[in-house]
């Protein structure tokens, strides 16, 4: 899908839950090497959760690997 594409189903998303934030995306790598150098780090035990929230209060890519997660 294109961007615009996307973008249009994220705004859809929002008006008909009414979500006070955007939604978040979940990108799972096979090798820690391939997680993109923006995507910030978070330390130590995280939940799945964690992750989303920081990432959507903090309007960032967020990541953390596979022995961190709690």
């Amino acid at each position: 899908m294109k961007s615009n594409k996307w973008r249009h189903v994220s705004d859809t998303i929002r008006e008909h839950l009414r979500l006070p934030t955007h939604p978040v995306a979940i990108r799972m790598f096979e090798d820690e090497k391939d997680i993109p150098n923006e995507v910030e780090m978070l330390p130590g035990k995280v939940l799945i959760c964690q992750l989303s929230a920081y990432a959507r209060i903090h309007h960032r890519a967020t990541g953390s690997i596979r022995e961190n997660m709690a």
